[in-house]
């Protein structure tokens, strides 16, 4: 067989039809990609906060310290404390969890639970959310339920 009637290799323009084509996949797959990791990150935030809130209720209902237990949330940080309040509290008790930057908080910041009956000292609605418009709105009764 004469090499010269089948070349072997590829052309420059299948190179660049390849490269067009991958470069237009990684165009439309990084920001679904980006999008899902965002709600991830709050999937992550609302977890979290509802599990560090029912551990204040724990202990708080268990009179560990002798004390109130609370949840403080702000963006991009959460802090269980043990205390009145977060102002007035044992700071060397702190346990701090970090989350996405990304995600916003609204709504009740601080929730103390009582000591013994592990009650709020009001009803609290705390709405995480991301920049792409998924929010997730976290509710604790005057009874202690948390609904999320």
């Amino acid at each position: 067989m004469n090499s010269e009637l089948h070349p072997r290799g590829f052309t420059l323009l299948e190179i660049l039809l390849v490269i067009s084509l991958i470069a237009a996949l990684a165009a439309i797959s990084v920001p679904v990609n980006q999008g899902w990791q965002q709600k991830n990150d709050l999937d992550i935030a609302v977890n979290t906060f509802v599990q560090n809130s029912r551990r204040a209720q724990t202990l708080a209902q268990g009179m560990a310290s002798d004390t109130s237990w609370g949840v403080l949330v702000a963006t991009s940080t959460l802090v269980l404390f043990q205390g009145a309040s977060y102002a007035a509290r044992a700071s060397s008790t702190d346990e701090i969890t970090d989350f996405g930057s990304d995600i916003s908080v609204s709504g009740a910041a601080e929730i103390v639970f009582a000591k013994f009956t592990g009650f709020p000292a009001a009803a609290t609605t705390t709405t995480l959310s991301i920049s792409a418009d998924e929010t997730h709105t976290i509710t604790i009764n005057r009874r202690g339920a948390i609904n999320y």
